[in-house]
């Protein structure tokens, strides 16, 4: 994988090269260039914006997918992981920026030939990249040439993307289950499995699949683990013991500290388990039946435990809003005298209790 790794990591820049060269000589390139670098400062105040940015970096950088973990997991281990960090950092950025220009170069030509805005040919989403540039290339002179170049520069792209995915997934497996004498095996499963689920891209429904896969699977998980991680990180690498002036604590303390912190959480999960090992049955519905209101719950009592409800004629026309909010008005108060009749009524019979037993 390495030496293939060399192709598809320079080959894409070639190309990129190339087309750039190819569009700035082209009609109304210009246009497309000066839409992608002018900033629209109103979308910033949008956290719409903000997310697809955040999530588009998870994406394009791969943290919290694993795939740059397990390659570095294979250098030296003298290996120098900062300056290799920045490095993909700034070649990632730079990446994607001259790619703007590359893209809107050709797309400025395709609006300028069909006489539209920029705006609406680049409002096409993953569209752009399969449908309205693929459509701009073929309207260059030579452009058999140029559309291999562009999907080839695609297939590349995506191929390098999927050597760490799959090495990602392949290494958990094999590691896991111990299974290194097989490791030829396993990624032959792997790849079939993940080419068998891909096939399903490839149906006429395919785009709209690849949508929602990504718009939830490699977005907002993404996110949330990456902000968990540098949470509990940062929580570890900044723990210092606790001091109060010159004394430190000794090392009990600090474990008794952490003790009664876990205490105020513990309780809500140990009282989960508690009452799910009272229940009986399967563990979904011991989770179902948990999940319902208790019947003294006020609301559920009323829908439940009312006879007066559960029999009235559906012919029976309701009480408009007025003499709705009477009687929630006249409830209370019929109910505290109702408590009160039921508590003098009890103590009559308390009265009449002892002249009975000398009867």
């Amino acid at each position: 994988m390495g030496k293939a790794v060399y192709f598809t990591a320079l080959f894409p820049y070639t190309v990129l090269i190339i087309l750039f060269a190819r569009a700035v000589t082209l009609p109304g390139y210009i246009d497309g260039i000066t839409f992608y670098i002018t900033p629209q400062w109103d979308k910033l105040l949008t956290a719409r914006v903000w997310g697809d940015a955040a999530m588009q970096i998870f994406f394009s950088l791969g943290p919290c997918w694993g795939g740059l973990i397990t390659l570095a997991s294979y250098n030296k281990f003298n290996n120098n992981c900062l300056r290799d960090a920045i490095f993909i950092c700034v070649a990632n950025c730079f990446t994607s920026f001259f790619s703007g220009f590359v893209i809107f170069g050709i797309v400025g030509f395709m609006a300028h030939s069909m006489g539209v805005p920029v705006a609406d040919v680049a409002a096409q989403g993953a569209g752009l990249a399969f449908v309205a540039y693929p459509e701009a290339v073929a309207r260059l002179p030579l452009s058999p040439l140029w559309s291999i170049l562009f999907f080839v520069m695609l297939l590349t792209l995506g191929l390098g993307s999927q050597f760490t995915i799959v090495q990602c997934v392949i290494t958990c497996i094999v590691d896991f289950f111990d299974i290194r004498r097989h490791y030829k095996k396993a990624c032959t499963m792997v790849c079939v499995v993940g080419c068998g689920i891909g096939l399903i891209m490839c149906t006429r429904h395919g785009m709209y699949i690849l949508q929602l896969l990504d718009n939830y699977s490699g977005t907002y998980s993404a996110l949330m683990i990456g902000c968990i991680e540098v949470i509990l990180i940062f929580t570890f690498l900044d723990y210092s013991p606790t001091e109060y002036g010159e004394y430190k604590y000794p090392v009990w303390a600090d474990v008794l500290g952490w003790l009664i912190s876990f205490s105020c959480v513990l309780a809500v999960p140990i009282r989960a388990c508690w009452l799910m090992a009272g229940k009986s049955g399967p563990i979904w519905a011991r989770v179902q039946q948990l999940c319902r209101p208790d019947a003294e719950w006020g609301p559920n009592r009323r829908r439940t435990d009312d006879s007066a409800l559960n029999y009235i004629d559906s012919k029976t026309p309701l009480a408009n809003d007025e003499e709705q909010n009477e009687i929630d008005r006249e409830s209370p108060y019929l109910t505290r005298v109702s408590e009160e009749w039921e508590d003098e009524e009890d103590d009559g019979l308390q009265m009449k209790a002892p002249s009975s037993a000398k009867i």
